[in-house]
């Protein structure tokens, strides 16, 4: 977990503190900031230490835990972020090869292949690298205040606001008394091929069945509830529509989130394979593997780097990444146009944090 939350602020800040002991003098807790050198030495450290120490299964009573294969898959991600494409693809073919992770795949028609990855009776499956724990569910959930009153088992969280957020508005007259604030671009829906599976899985349109807390027979969906016409379904959907899988006042979701699942871990692959010179070990990883789970054929993409970037947007979409994907690729004046700015490849330290380290943590460029 050390790692995890180090590599995040590696991809976030840059050259964020390392913190590798427990404080001990309220009056020296304040760390300089480190170099992207030391950062990514420390993660690959405490990773390859966590692949010698933890076991390669838990029993039923932890599961959801960061396995021995869990440390190395992440070892092979920061490889990727690293650009050590070498390293990245044997962590990747050791992982392939021994950690039992495999893309759920359980209808020959993969009709509903990709859509069984997002269901909440089907968590911690096989594709599950690392998957956020939610609980759930508790008769008093409240989104913002869980467990203050008793101690019912505790878990990371006891839900998600992904419901919150992503469902549709009842401002605009949908049902579920939600907040809409997230809505799928039109230039998302276009990077989705014609019968991609994929894209009804991930966005509701003019035209679909809606559900949510309460409405487990659905709705017509309508395209006035969003500022685009669009609304995300990932996770949702007839399936997720349960109320088991709802706190009894409709703020909060208890379908676990899907951190990073081998269908990434595939992906990042062939970006090692592609990146390393080997662009059609890496179309086959694409092709063969990510896209045959959903029916379809060869990318439409000729070019390795384009044809990744286009799955990885299109496979992952609203999972976590796509931003850290954009600031690595350095692809932001292609996304943003003229409002993109170099200093937002990286996010800005907390002036308040600033503050406390009487200046010893110093603010990236540009803010």
């Amino acid at each position: 977990m050390r790692a995890f939350n180090h590599f995040l602020a590696l991809q976030m800040w840059g050259t964020p503190p390392i913190a590798t002991k427990v404080a001990t003098n309220i009056n020296a807790l304040a760390l300089p900031n480190s170099t992207q050198a030391d950062l990514y030495k420390a993660i690959l450290d405490d990773l390859k230490d966590a692949f010698a120490g933890l076991p390669a299964v838990w029993d039923a009573s932890d599961t959801g835990r960061a396995t021995k294969w869990t440390a190395r898959a992440f070892e092979g991600k920061v490889d990727v972020w690293k650009k050590d494409w070498p390293a990245a693809i044997a962590v990747f073919e050791d992982v392939r090869a021994n950690s039992g992770y495999g893309l759920m795949n359980e209808n020959a028609a993969k009709k509903d292949n990709f859509e069984d990855v997002f269901d909440y009776k089907k968590e911690n499956e096989k594709e599950s690298i690392f998957e956020i724990q939610y609980g759930g569910p508790q008769s008093d959930d409240n989104l913002w205040v869980f467990d203050d009153t008793h101690s019912e088992a505790f878990k990371a969280s006891q839900g998600t606001a992904r419901v919150w957020y992503w469902n549709a508005p009842n401002g605009a007259g949908a049902p579920g008394g939600h907040m809409g604030w997230y809505s799928p671009t039109q230039s998302l829906v276009d990077e989705f091929e014609p019968g991609d599976p994929r894209l009804a899985v991930s966005i509701y349109k003019a035209g679909d069945t809606y559900y949510t807390n309460g409405v487990t027979d659905g709705v017509p969906y309508d395209a006035g509830w969003s500022s685009t016409g669009y609304m995300i379904r990932k996770y949702g959907g007839v399936r997720n529509a349960a109320s088991a899988n709802y706190a009894p006042n409709g703020q909060a979701r208890f379908n676990n989130k899907r951190y990073f699942r081998y269908a990434d871990l595939l992906l990042l692959y062939a970006e090692a394979l592609i990146q390393s010179g080997r662009i059609p070990d890496g179309m086959a990883v694409i092709n063969n593997e990510v896209r045959a789970r959903v029916g379809l054929g060869a990318s439409p993409k000729a070019a390795g780097m384009e044809a990744l970037m286009h799955e990885r947007r299109v496979e992952l979409a609203f999972e976590p990444g796509r931003w850290f994907d954009i600031t690595r690729w350095g692809i932001g004046p292609t996304v943003f146009g003229s409002k993109w700015k170099e200093a937002f490849n990286l996010f800005p330290f907390p002036q308040s944090e600033i503050t406390r380290s009487n200046g010893l943590l110093k603010q990236n460029n540009g803010y």
